[in-house]
């Protein structure tokens, strides 16, 4: 599924936010890169490349064309927000993970990834208060925003836009291509900008950073992948799979990937849910949520 919208969350279940009230002068600022590297070209310094999940990220967008691979969320916050803390936070953020920055080049065919810290970063800023319905503006917004092709090589891999519903009520929202961020990953940078705010906001030094660095990542995936465990591991999921059924399927057509995916959801009667259980149980498996 291309870009989802996945929930919100409160700002209680977090991180405090407050803060001054914000600028209008911010809603023109651009988050696009402007320099695309060509297979004639050389790579930039510090290019490595691509780790194993993130090849497979990069050839999948290829077939799925102009429907994007990324996560999408929004946090809304309630009360007074500073945007400069804000967007301080998130610069901090992005540049420890390394992955706010990440950019791709391909060179004869061949994809790297580079962290170039000389992009300028600031904070997208979206008034709705004037809307008849702030909130459905904001939804509509973010859907056409997660829902727009991305140009790898040239578009922002991470982008935030900050959209003001009322005096005291926020939405911020992340886009994160697929193939810079996992969803844990985006989760963890994200708690780690609220971390960053919060200790802006009350005048103290956060905790160290934690973050591991991208070319150290890139280095162990290629020690795993050049190992015997490796070659292990693929023996025995190999045979694992073997056996398994095709996947399940509500339809009997396949139709190629349209932006943005439609959702549909309902509920499960207990009943069902405590079936589902037990097979879980019985399979020794796990279910999804």
């Amino acid at each position: 599924m291309a870009r989802e919208i996945t929930g919100s969350r409160r700002v209680d279940d977090g991180a405090r936010f407050d803060g001054g009230p914000a600028d209008d002068d911010r809603s023109d600022e651009t988050v696009t890169s402007e320099t695309r590297i060509d297979s004639a070209g050389t790579l930039p310094d510090g290019a490595f490349p691509l780790s194993g999940a993130q090849r497979g990220i990069w050839f999948a967008q290829q077939l799925a064309g102009d429907v994007p691979i990324a996560i999408a969320h929004y946090v809304e916050l309630n009360g007074h927000l500073d945007l400069d803390r804000l967007e301080y936070a998130l610069d901090r953020a992005g540049r420890e993970f390394g992955s706010g920055y990440l950019r791709l080049a391909e060179v004869d065919g061949e994809p790297f990834q580079y962290v170039d810290l000389s992009m300028r970063d600031h904070i997208s800023y979206l008034d709705l208060r004037s809307e008849s319905d702030p909130e459905a503006a904001a939804m509509e917004w973010m859907t056409r925003e997660y829902s727009a092709p991305v140009d790898m090589l040239v578009d922002r891999l991470v982008v935030s836009h900050v959209l003001q519903l009322s005096d005291e009520r926020w939405f911020w929202y992340s886009r994160i291509h697929h193939v810079a961020l996992d969803g844990f990953g985006a989760m963890t940078m994200i708690q780690r900008t609220a971390a960053l705010y919060t200790a802006a906001v009350e005048g103290r030094e956060p905790e160290p950073s934690k973050a591991v660095d991208l070319n150290d990542l890139y280095v162990d995936d290629a020690k795993y992948r050049s190992s015997d465990r490796f070659e292990k591991d693929a023996a025995y999921w190999a045979e694992r799979v073997r056996s398994l059924p095709d996947p399940p399927s509500l339809s009997a057509v396949t139709a190629p990937p349209t932006s943005p995916a439609l959702i549909a959801g309902g509920f499960v009667s207990t009943d069902l849910a405590e079936r589902l259980d037990r097979r879980v149980t019985e399979l020794g498996t796990a279910s999804a949520p």
